[in-house]
């Protein structure tokens, strides 16, 4: 069911979230790890970018509330620490620190 919804189904010509033709992708201008390594500020802006692209692309009608990450990805945020005097994850912060929750109030849900 899940490899339905990420993959889609030829067969049943069901397109999936991964493979739909109506999804636009793009390249990032720098990975997470290498916006890290600059400074928080780099990272917010390689998060936002894609967040702003939708939020820009539907004349403000649509905000993401998810972003899909490869778990590589995902797990560099979630075991790196903001600073080395917080306990606070990188993860922990973009949830609450990124365009999409500024303009709704709600976290976003990095999966």
């Amino acid at each position: 069911c899940q490899n339905v919804a990420l993959n889609g189904d030829t067969p049943r010509n069901l397109q999936g979230l991964l493979t739909h033709s109506g999804i636009t992708t793009g390249a990032a201008a720098s990975t997470f790890a290498t916006a890290l390594a600059t400074s928080v500020d780099a990272l917010l802006t390689v998060v936002n970018e894609p967040i702003n692209a939708i939020i820009n692309a539907t004349n403000q009608i649509e905000v993401p509330d998810r972003y899909l990450l490869p778990i590589s990805q995902f797990n560099l945020l979630a075991t790196t620490r903001l600073n080395t005097v917080s306990d606070q994850t990188v993860l922990e912060f973009l949830r609450q620190k990124n365009a999409a929750t500024a303009r709704t109030g709600r976290p976003m849900e990095f999966i």
